[in-house]
């Protein structure tokens, strides 16, 4: 009897242990993942500045814009849409051009609406 009491003691001690353990590694994964969406907001703005300059150009040049904003938010009837660059050219072509700038395009990507 008196084994079975240490055994269950035991096995309790491991328990605690084990969800210890358990809860610690939770905490890094939260930590790691928070880490990660930092880095890929981070690249996200290093490649938006790499294109902005020659975006600029080509608005201008190409599709002869009269205004360019950059990172624009929008919001209308509790949606909120953001641009990354908005070239608009006024009088005779009256156009709005909006640019998306992707460090990585896929299809999932050209679906969102």
């Amino acid at each position: 009897m008196r084994q079975t009491t240490q055994q269950l003691g035991g096995l309790a001690n491991e328990r605690l242990i084990t969800e210890a353990t358990q809860r610690r590694t939770e905490e890094t994964l939260r930590h790691v993942t928070r880490q990660l969406g930092g880095l890929g907001n981070k690249f996200g703005s290093f490649t938006e500045g790499l294109v902005f300059a020659s975006m600029r150009r080509i608005l201008s040049r190409r599709f002869h814009v009269d205004e360019i904003s950059f990172r624009r938010i929008a919001r209308r009837n509790g949606h909120e849409q953001e641009f990354d660059m908005i070239g608009v050219a006024n009088g005779a072509r009256q156009a709005v051009y909006v640019v998306e700038i992707k460090s990585e395009l896929n299809e999932a990507e050209l679906e969102k609406r």
